[in-house]
């Protein structure tokens, strides 16, 4: 019984069962939460992780990390940090990444425990408060720079080799596609989340254009792999329970894959684009202030400048400021097929599009 949390009375969270007593069950009546301050259970635990490893897996992705203790965020940061330890005893690359779905603070709590990543919600759609939704919606580049800074100062002093993990949407939020309003602003999304530090997560569908909003059903809709369906899996199409029919911007995987111009072609370039520069993805940033709103400028250690346009309208010219470490441009994306020019330290940038410069 002690692998479980009993309790003789009635709580919040927990549920009756056929012995009389009440067990925790934060999620559901069908998912007992483990007693995870009992040794013997973290010593199974340590046996599945090793089973897994040894089977050839790189790492891990543990939900609902902030239930670990309820309320008691020294026990959760306690326990990430012996699951975290452990794992990298018995397979010192292994990779471990967390859902905190709740405020900065709150995942920053977790860091300390020298977890590889948690996935960055604050930065997430899902709030409209977040630097890539007031970047998108009200065109808040500036703004976008310095918040991203911050959050990568804010994990880093917590966790010095930790990774962030930026997103879009998951199964637990309105998905990306119903929440923007274009395919423009949707491919302008991708490369700003997909060029920020750290390791990227994207959502199934994502790279679609996948519509999916409210109940979990309607978030999870299957992945339209082709037009017919024909190889998708033998489902309900629907979902059983789902109140929507699953969407794209522009059709189904092989129907993209056929479109230049189509978003899931889109996310391929970014990552392309992307696999040039590794120091997007490990160096820490420093964001330049700049006087043009819209824009977005941001040094990736000493040799890498990006700079993001989140204007859907206006071309702005600049001059660039001295900090600036990259000197000439090495890439761009451009999701009106403009391109920017940079002629004696004036950068032009077009509506929409992001810039790489290296020195």
């Amino acid at each position: 019984m002690a692998y479980y949390n009993w309790s003789d009375t009635a709580k919040e969270g927990y549920s009756l069962a056929s012995n009389g007593k009440y067990y925790e069950s934060e999620f559901d009546k069908s998912m007992p939460d483990l007693n995870l301050a009992n040794p013997e259970v973290k010593k199974e635990i340590a046996k599945i992780t090793k089973f897994w490893l040894d089977k050839g897996v790189s790492g891990f992705r543990l939900d609902a990390v902030g239930f670990y203790f309820s309320n008691d965020d020294k026990k959760t940061t306690a326990f990430t940090k012996w699951l975290t330890d452990t794992v990298k005893k018995q397979k010192p690359k292994a990779y471990l990444v967390g859902e905190v779905f709740s405020t900065a603070s709150a995942i920053d709590d977790i860091y300390p425990s020298g977890i590889d990543s948690l996935f960055d919600f604050p930065n997430a759609l899902q709030s409209s408060s977040s630097p890539i939704n007031s970047a998108l919606v009200l065109g808040e580049g500036s703004l976008f720079g310095q918040q991203i800074e911050a959050w990568d100062q804010e994990i880093h002093a917590d966790n010095p080799k930790a990774i962030d993990a930026p997103f879009l949407s998951n199964h637990d939020t309105d998905r990306s596609a119903t929440l923007l309003s274009s395919l423009s602003m949707q491919k302008m999304a991708a490369q700003t989340y997909l060029l920020m530090p750290g390791n990227p997560f994207i959502y199934y569908g994502e790279e679609l254009g996948l519509t999916g909003s409210g109940i979990d059903q309607n978030k999870r809709l299957p992945m339209p792999w082709n037009a017919a369906g024909t190889d998708s899996p033998k489902a309900d199409i629907s979902v059983p329970g789902a109140t929507e029919i699953a969407t794209t911007d522009g059709g189904s995987v092989a129907q993209q894959e056929a479109n230049p111009n189509s978003l899931l072609n889109w996310y391929k370039k970014i990552l392309r684009v992307k696999a040039k520069y590794p120091e997007i993805a490990t160096d820490r940033l420093k964001n330049i202030s700049v006087s043009e709103e819209s824009l977005s400028v941001i040094n990736y250690g000493k040799d890498l400048t990006i700079i993001n346009n989140f204007s859907d309208t206006e071309n702005v010219t600049m001059k660039l400021p001295k900090s600036v470490v990259g000197t000439k441009i090495t890439d761009q994306l451009s999701v009106s097929s403009s391109q920017a020019k940079l002629t004696d330290g004036k950068l032009t940038i077009p509506a929409y599009s992001t810039v790489i410069l290296k020195k």
